[in-house]
C-alpha cells in the first residue's frame, strides 16, 4: 500500500516533494527508489537519470537498471525522456 501511494503522490508532485522522496531513499529502502521514477515532470526524470552518471549523487552506480525501469514504469512519456538519455550518455553508460 505504501508504494502505491508513493508512486502514485510522486506523478504529480513538484521538485520539493520529489527531493522529500530521494531523502527517504538514502535513508530507506529500494522500494521508494522504484517511486522516484514514477514523477510526469521531464526535468524531474531528466535530474533522476542523471544522477546515475553523477559523482557526487546519493544513487549507487548499479542502481542504473532499477531507475530506467522505473522511470519507465512511470507511464509513456517518459519512454521518451530515457531514450534520449541512454542516446546522449551512452559512451558513460557502457563503462559502467
Amino acid at each position: 500500500m505504501k508504494r502505491w501511494i508513493f508512486c502514485n503522490g510522486i506523478k504529480q508532485a513538484n521538485e520539493t516533494i520529489w527531493n522529500k522522496l530521494l531523502h527517504l531513499y538514502t535513508n530507506m529502502s529500494e522500494q521508494t527508489l522504484y517511486c522516484l521514477g514514477h514523477s510526469r515532470n521531464p526535468t524531474i526524470i531528466e535530474k533522476f537519470l542523471n544522477m546515475t552518471i553523477s559523482e557526487d549523487a546519493p544513487i549507487a552506480k548499479n542502481d542504473i537498471y532499477r531507475i530506467i525501469y522505473s522511470v519507465l514504469s512511470g507511464g509513456f512519456p517518459n519512454v521518451d525522456v530515457v531514450m534520449d538519455f541512454i542516446m546522449n550518455h551512452w559512451d558513460k553508460l557502457t563503462i559502467m
